[in-house]
């Protein structure tokens, strides 16, 4: 008895170990993804287009660049999946007033493809909103900050904005 407990006990073990892995590669892959977007919007308020200048590698480490957005990849996964268990379980516990509140489609036989492609637009939706959101936020965070004064080898200098920097590199804007 004490064997069939431990066999089961390391088949449950191994099947969460393997779905981890493809929970968590999903999630990177999303996080990826998120910062493309993010990434995008935040340049593109320079006039930058960051597709013409970065490649595959660049992106790997998007997620990893700024802190908000994996945070922002964390909450959204969260927020969508309590907005489909919310109407899952509306729909189950209070099937009259979820027909009513929906305009009788819970009826209708097309109603889940309208229901997932509804779930489709709003994530799609919020998350371009969000990114534009951040490019803004970030311009305005920039645009406030003091200048840095670049210094060159031929003794000419600059005055530009640190639009952002990481170990051993700066970015700066090409503004004045």
């Amino acid at each position: 008895m004490e064997q069939i407990e431990k066999t089961l006990l390391n088949s449950i073990y191994d099947n969460i170990i393997r779905d981890m892995r493809i929970v968590l590669a999903l999630f990177y892959v999303f996080a990826v993804g998120i910062g493309m977007l993010f990434a995008y919007f935040r340049y593109s308020q320079f006039g930058i287009n960051i597709f013409e200048y970065a490649d595959l590698f660049d992106f790997l480490i998007t997620p990893f660049s700024d802190y908000r957005i994996i945070l922002f990849a964390a909450v959204s996964l969260v927020l969508a999946y309590g907005f489909i268990a919310f109407d899952s379980m509306w729909k189950r516990k209070f099937p009259r007033s979820y027909t009513i509140a929906n305009f009788g489609l819970p009826k209708t036989p097309f109603f889940k493809f309208i229901r997932s492609a509804t779930y489709i637009f709003i994530i799609i939706f919020y998350l371009f909103l969000s990114a534009m959101t951040y490019g803004t936020v970030t311009r305005d965070r920039v645009l406030k900050q003091p200048s840095v004064e670049l210094r060159f080898n031929d003794a000419s200098s600059s005055w530009r904005k640190l639009e952002g920097q990481t170990i051993n590199d700066y970015r700066l804007s090409i503004f004045d």
